[in-house]
């Protein structure tokens, strides 16, 4: 975060973070109106300068980062979506982190709270008694074809011991593409 503030603090803000307005079921602080969708690294790099006591240079401006450029997610957008798109941009994302993230929109989609272990080629999660949604409805939320899902998710079809090394070392999608695919049916 320390990196992205310095960017900040001599570029400003490129890209606004997003944020949705608390839904009224859900409890929040005194004073919190939004929660934030997209940007939370961006959100504590602001922070960052702000305990540190330093303006942004934007341009010929000089500003706080007290301020920060947010804009409003509409109503009705899967948050888990926005989110994913914008990590799908992001360099620093290891190959699990992205393939867990689809999975977990997959059962965002289905209705489901929580992500059951063990890999993509299941239909329904044990004792949920609800299906998952088909990919095709993932690959629509997100934008993204069927084949580049799959060369995503074929990570967390991989032996635990293998993602675990691609986490550590936070091997790209790319890195690992070839590895998996190479592997198949023997993970």
């Amino acid at each position: 975060v320390k990196r992205l503030a310095d960017g900040i603090a001599q570029h400003g803000l490129i890209i606004p973070f997003s944020v949705r307005r608390v839904p009224a079921n859900t409890t929040a602080p005194a004073g919190v109106n939004y929660l934030i969708v997209t940007g939370e690294r961006r959100y504590w790099a602001h922070v960052l300068l702000a305990l540190a006591d330093r303006k942004i240079q934007e341009g010929l401006e000089t500003r706080s980062p007290d301020t920060i450029k947010a804009t409003i997610a509409p109503e009705g957008v899967s948050i888990r979506a926005h989110q994913i798109v914008e990590n799908v941009m992001r360099e620093d994302i290891d190959a699990v982190e992205k393939a867990q993230g689809f999975l977990a929109l997959r059962y965002e989609l289905s209705g489901i709270d929580e992500v059951v272990e063990g890999g993509v080629n299941h239909g329904s999660p044990p004792d949920s008694g609800s299906p998952l949604v088909k990919w095709s409805q993932v690959e629509k939320a997100l934008n993204v074809s069927e084949r580049y899902r799959q060369y995503i998710t074929a990570v967390l079809n991989l032996d635990p011991r293998a993602q675990e090394i691609i986490r550590r070392h936070r091997l790209p999608e790319r890195t690992v593409r070839p590895i998996s695919q190479r592997l198949g049916k023997q993970p």
